[in-house]
């Protein structure tokens, strides 16, 4: 699923292609979790981003918007999915 969000990285936003968006999407859903800082996922994800994306830099790079986004589809699917059990009681 395309977000069509600028991923902002050393200062500045850069538009992507939908692979590499997809690679985006998977590093914003694991914000907060468990795997975010372990370096052996850090240095795997970095070294797999700077083949598809010419100077991404991890450590540099903000995906805040990615993962509000995705959060947003989330809660919205959600409230979707309580409306029509309701609506079938």
């Amino acid at each position: 699923m395309r977000h069509n969000l600028g991923l902002i990285n050393i200062g500045k936003q850069i538009n992507r292609t939908e692979e590499q968006e997809y690679f985006l999407h998977i590093r914003s859903q694991l914000i907060e979790s468990p795997y975010e800082n372990k370096d052996i996922y850090i240095k795997n994800f970095e070294s797999l981003m700077q083949t598809k994306l010419e100077g991404f830099q991890l450590d540099k790079a903000y995906f805040t918007k990615i993962k509000k986004y995705f959060e947003e589809q989330r809660l919205l699917r959600l409230n979707k999915f309580d409306e029509q059990k309701k609506q079938q009681k």
